[in-house]
């Protein structure tokens, strides 16, 4: 179409912006999505990001659950500081877990939320769920020691393992648990709290 034919002579910017009106207008052409795909790769943040955002917007109002990951991962990936990467990551692993039935790719997400920050009570939870449920569970519990030995503050860390041995108890998980609570017995042999879940 003779609009399209502008975008040869536009630059980045000018493409872009383009091309948003051309979408606003209702256009459905093969050439636009193409061109769309095309500058979402540049290296350019500016237009990239803006492109993948409508990318987007587009595979979300489409229903095409599994180029909207491709894309949301691709912004998440190349340009994290555009995105708050702990709520980006939660709403891809809700895309994995709910319609494209892919657990392992949703507990993945969930393992770098908690990789990024072990005090996240939420993530954890998913994190223990769905390592329980996809078999493993064994590499969960590896990422939460790793993680919570990382936590200074002593408070933060036995807050982790508490959280994750309440968890471990609502899902029946009895040798998870007590594994946790072993090691909040070896952080501090007085937490009277510990101890008398261990005892259990």
């Amino acid at each position: 179409t003779e609009q399209l034919e502008l975008l040869a002579d536009a630059g980045p910017d000018r493409r872009l912006a383009l091309l948003v009106a051309l979408a606003e207008a209702g256009l459905q052409d093969p050439a636009f999505d193409a061109a769309l795909a095309e500058l979402a790769t540049r290296d350019d943040a500016t237009v990239a990001v803006g492109a993948l955002g409508h990318q987007i917007t587009r595979f979300q109002a489409s229903g095409a659950h599994a180029q909207l990951v491709a894309a949301r991962l691709d912004r998440l990936d190349r340009f994290p500081d555009a995105v708050e990467p702990r709520q980006e990551r939660a709403e891809l692993a809700a895309l994995f877990e709910g319609e494209l039935d892919d657990p392992d790719s949703a507990l993945a997400q969930w393992q770098q939320i908690v990789a990024a920050d072990p005090t996240d009570a939420n993530a954890l939870a998913a994190m223990l769920r769905l390592g329980a449920t996809t078999g493993q569970l064994e590499e969960c519990e590896a990422l939460l020691r790793s993680v919570t030995a990382d936590v200074a503050d002593p408070q933060a860390r036995r807050a982790i393992r508490m959280a994750a041995v309440e968890r471990a108890l609502v899902r029946s998980e009895p040798v998870l648990a007590a594994d946790l609570l072993d090691e909040l017995l070896a952080d501090d042999p007085a937490d009277s709290d510990a101890y008398a879940m261990r005892g259990a």
